[in-house]
């Protein structure tokens, strides 16, 4: 291991006498008495550890380079000089005495090689070469620019106590290299003062009563001084912290505690009882950081700093509390915009002005309160009833799927209360029924099954398990139809415990799915040629097994009088861990994936204190800890659905039809919601709504972001931001996203759209898209410089439209 040359720290730590702190002796000074002495003795400019540029003078003119170089305590050099496209291996010496400081190196590259031999001259290494080969051959003179290297300064604590007739003596304990060297020290004060500090390969003798001669032989040095200063060392005292009390959180770096009282030099820090786990002080400097790994009591810690002169002590109050991102609390801190914004892409999707407002002005706890309770009916389901409707589909009773999808894609874009929208969905990637498996005589019941769910997403889990048991569409999707006494399915019984209630093989068995696949016999299609349509009926005497069922070490007496699912659900919540299924599934749709264990015993534990009424778990929810924590902060992927919706949400930017002209009436219709064209690109993207891949809904995470599908979401944001023509008939604008003109500027207007996407730009994403702003482009590709005007339309339709775009394609746009 190569360490600087020369570079010699004695310290003599052992019980000092009485001094006056703060005593300097210098040549006019008087002989120091017992106490603690500072001597720095300054043996060598420069230290070479480092790469220096380096010149060869030759008669050709300068061959220039690089050396990189090392040195030990002995003043060896080692490294490699680049010179002339050539590597040279290097060895050497660097040496100072009274003569001053100088090297002698040899660089070899095979059979090429240079000798070097310099002094240190002004801020450069100047000397002569003599090389050999073909780089720098012949005697030439060189120079290298040690302007960067750092003093060597031999740096002595000096303890004196009193010894026997008057003498000074003391032990000390000199660290070179990392190494502990023991020194002898003694002394005699007065006219004869003298004091000497030795161990093999080192000495430091200093004398005088006026001027203090000195010297230092060892490690490459040979040095002599006259006029030494002798300051005495101060004891440190009113230690003192920034921080003296502190509540940390677990798992997250605290914000450094430095100590505010300048301390003397030679001071070292120590902490007693042990901080908590994962922080620790500096022995140096005295700072307290780290990460805390465990949640541990607040409790008192003694710093004590100490020199050779003495000692302070201070106490600071450290506790850890357990990580916001594993607690169910309310979370009490005060709400910041950011705050504000994650909320909304969580629980709506996008952020909108007036609903960010409604935030500010209200507050987190009267805004969920009032988004938990669902209307009746909105607008939104109004204009989107239409789209179910055709010339020959008898008033909506046999929608298309395409209609069934472009009717809830429009409420889901046009929603005034979104959070029942994302609710729903939510229990429709749960429950998992595509509306691809029906036809023409059964597609309303998909109508009525995502009305289930919007209508009582946010009610008991009890009811709601009932009635999507029950539910026709459920029903049919998982062959309830095809399940009699006589040959029970197990399909839904699978899938009840496996995807809705309790999770893979969480506590049942193969025999208790035979078992309860009895129980949920009963139903079965009834066609009315009348109508035309499949009708729901509950068919006692034909299907249902009136048998005794047992499950889940549970009984089901016999019975035909009804229906037996009411009791499969009620020993389910009563006898399984559904609480936990359920709550820990919200919970990664809202904030995170994989909470810990012992945060979702306490959410467990809160949904069945309110005898598995939603709506009390999700007020929590979106009130606690865990859901503002940093780690709930950008861990999820935004899926098709996410991204589309929050975009067109926070925006206002959405695909729009072509006005029409009625031939006979000539009247004009205006531009409209072109939920074809959303629910093409939402194909294209692999996310229908209400046509889940599988009963187990559809994929997460990073498998969003596959070439393809990324591809698709870009484009469907180009075709929105182009779409400026029937937008403005409309009234959508950007201008609407922006401050007030005056205070449009280039930073303004791309602060103020990044916050509303919620994208996280570097200084130089920023530098960039100022630069965009400013900037025009012709149809052939020139750009040119421009001021941007956010008073202009056109700059609004052009640079501002294209700003929207380059932000959706930045990576943190596809997170949430």
């Amino acid at each position: 291991m190569k360490h600087n040359a020369l570079r010699l720290t004695a310290s003599l730590a052992f019980t000092a006498a009485a001094f006056a702190p703060g005593v300097v002796l210098a040549a006019d000074g008087p002989a120091p008495a017992p106490g603690v002495y500072l001597i720095d003795a300054t043996i060598a400019p420069v230290v070479l550890d480092g790469t220096y540029p380096i010149a060869v003078h030759t008669a050709a003119g300068d061959v220039e380079g690089s050396i990189a170089l090392a040195t030990d305590v002995k003043g060896a050099l080692a490294g490699a000089l680049t010179i002339g496209g050539r590597t040279f291996d290097v060895k050497g010496k660097a040496s100072s005495t009274t003569k001053g400081f100088r090297v002698s190196m040899t660089a070899k590259d095979g059979s090429s090689q240079i000798a070097f031999a310099g002094s240190f001259v002004g801020p450069n290494i100047d000397g002569t070469s003599k090389g050999k080969g073909a780089v720098a051959a012949g005697k030439n003179t060189f120079t290298i620019d040690a302007s960067g290297a750092r003093p060597q300064v031999a740096s002595i604590v000096a303890t004196l106590t009193p010894g026997t007739r008057g003498a000074l003596v003391g032990t000390a304990m000199v660290t070179v290299d990392g190494a502990p060297m023991p020194l002898k020290v003694s002394g005699k004060p007065g006219k004869s003062f003298k004091l000497t500090f030795s161990a093999k390969g080192f000495k430091f003798t200093g004398k005088g009563a006026g001027p203090i001669a000195w010297s230092v032989t060892g490690f490459g040095a040979d040095v002599k001084g006259t006029d030494l200063p002798l300051n005495a060392l101060a004891v440190p005292s009113g230690l003192a912290y920034e921080a003296p009390s502190s509540i940390y959180e677990e798992e997250e770096p605290i914000e450094a505690n430095f100590p505010k009282t300048f301390m003397p030099p030679y001071t070292t820090f120590a902490v007693a009882p042990a901080l908590p786990a994962g922080l620790s002080i500096d022995v140096g400097t005295g700072v307290i950081s780290g990460v805390p790994t465990t949640a541990t009591n607040s409790g008192a810690y003694t710093v004590t700093a100490t020199n050779p002169a003495g000692s302070t002590q201070a106490d600071v109050t450290v506790g850890v509390r357990l990580n916001h991102g594993r607690s169910f609390a309310p979370d009490t801190d005060p709400r910041t915009d950011d705050d504000l914004r994650h909320f909304l892409r969580r629980t709506q999707w996008g952020v909108r002005p007036v609903e960010l407002d409604a935030l500010r002005t209200g507050g987190v706890d009267a805004y969920v309160d009032a988004m938990l309770v669902f209307p009746a009916t909105t607008q939104a389901e109004t204009d989107a009833a239409p789209l179910l409707t055709t010339s020959t589909d008898l008033a909506g009773n046999f929608p298309s799927s395409t209609a069934i999808a472009q009717w809830w894609t429009s409420i889901l874009v046009n929603t005034p209360a979104p959070f029942q929208e994302t609710l729903a969905f939510f229990w429709h990637d749960h429950f998992g029924v595509s509306s691809v498996n029906f036809d023409s005589s059964e597609s309303r019941w998909i109508v009525q099954h995502v009305n289930l769910l919007r209508d009582e997403g946010n009610g008991n889990l009890r009811t709601l398990l009932l009635d999507v048991a029950r539910d026709p569409a459920m029903l049919k999707f998982l062959d309830g139809f095809q399940s009699t006494k006589r040959a029970p399915n197990e399909n839904f019984a699978r899938e009840f415990w496996e995807l809705f209630t309790l999770g893979v093989d969480n506590g049942y068995t193969q025999a208790d799915i035979i078992e309860a696949a009895k129980a949920w016999t009963g139903y079965r299609e009834r066609y009315d040629s009348v109508t035309g349509l499949q009708n729901l009926e509950l068919d006692l005497a034909g299907r249902h097994d009136t048998g005794a069922k047992n499950f889940l070490g549970q009984t089901i007496a016999g019975q035909n009088a009804t229906d037996d699912f009411a009791a499969v659900v009620d020993i389910t919540l009563q006898h399984r861990n559904v609480a936990e299924f359920i709550t820990k599934k919200l919970f990664a749709y809202f904030c995170y994936e994989n909470p810990p264990q012992s945060l979702v015993d306490v959410m467990a534990a809160n949904l069945r204190a309110n005898n598995y009424e939603l709506t009390p778990f999700l007020k929590a929810l979106f009130r606690s800890e865990a859901f503002f924590s940093k780690k709930a902060r950008r861990s999820l992927v935004k899926s098709p659905l996410e991204f589309t919706l929050g975009f067109m949400r926070s925006t206002g930017l959405t695909l729009t039809t072509a006005p029409r002209t009625d031939p006979v009436t000539m009247v004009v219709t205006p531009p409209l919601l072109d939920v074809s064209a959303i629910n093409s690109s939402l194909t294209n993207q692999a996310q229908l709504p209400s046509q889940p891949p599988t009963v187990d809904g559809w994929p997460s995470g990073d498998l969003w972001l596959a070439a393809q599908g990324f591809v698709e979401r870009i484009n469907l944001v180009r075709s929105c931001v182009d779409d400026t023509t029937d937008q403005a008939r409309i009234g959508i604008n950007v201008a609407n996203l922006l401050p007030p003109v005056a205070d449009r500027t280039p930073d303004a207007v791309i602060d103020t759209l990044a916050k509303l996407l919620d994208v996280q730009l570097s200084t130089q994403d920023r530098v960039n898209l100022a630069g965009y702003l400013n900037t025009s482009r012709d149809s052939a590709g020139v750009i040119t410089s421009s001021p941007f005007d956010g008073s202009l339309q056109t700059h609004l339709d052009t640079r501002v439209r294209g700003l929207v775009y380059a932000l959706t394609q930045h990576p943190t746009y596809h997170s949430r």
